[in-house]
């Protein structure tokens, strides 16, 4: 049974993520575009900047299409819209795939924590919202962290005990459903 297009769920899963604190938001789409993953950019800056969140912040994602694809002048364009905001995009050589490991491993906790054990509860859109937010606002509040620098403490606590908020911030998709 695939339950994504039996109940009409979206397919895709964007994600950003402070690599210092682990702090993440995730988005949902039912294809993959890069007007979408701009969007969700833009809307996330624009939210940090309300939220007081004022020094320079340098987004990165691999070079699948849904980015820039390698187009040099489709990330020169990113970084005029988003230079408004202090912030920039650069690509992930392909050649270091190490720089993306933040960002598979939240991936891996999504799937163990979220589609995993609710995946098959999640009959509409209603309940696919609950259980998303409910894990994300859990993620970033309550779950202990003991990757490095973490301390058991959770990206919420770890973002208050920082001086500067977020940090250097990654962004990635992924296929929700396999």
């Amino acid at each position: 049974c695939f339950i994504p297009r039996k109940y009409k769920l979206p397919l895709y899963q964007w994600t950003y993520i402070d690599v210092k604190s682990k702090f993440k938001f995730i988005a949902y789409s039912y294809s993959l575009s890069s007007d979408f993953w701009l969007m969700f950019i833009l809307t996330i800056a624009t939210f940090l900047r309300a939220m007081g969140i004022h020094y320079h912040m340098n987004f990165q994602a691999d070079n699948w299409w849904e980015f820039c694809s390698g187009s040099k002048q489709k990330e020169e364009n990113w970084n005029q819209v988003l230079k408004p905001l202090n912030c920039s995009f650069q690509s992930i050589p392909a050649w270091k795939k190490y720089l993306q490991g933040v960002v598979e491993r939240s991936h891996r906790t999504d799937d163990e924590e979220l589609y995993r054990p609710y995946l098959e509860r999640m009959k509409n859109m209603n309940d696919f919202i609950y259980h998303a937010s409910k894990y994300i606002h859990t993620y970033n509040c309550y779950r202990p962290s003991f990757g490095i620098g973490m301390n058991g403490l959770s990206p919420l606590e770890k973002l208050k005990n920082s001086n500067k908020g977020f940090y250097n911030t990654k962004v990635h998709t992924q296929i929700v459903y396999k």
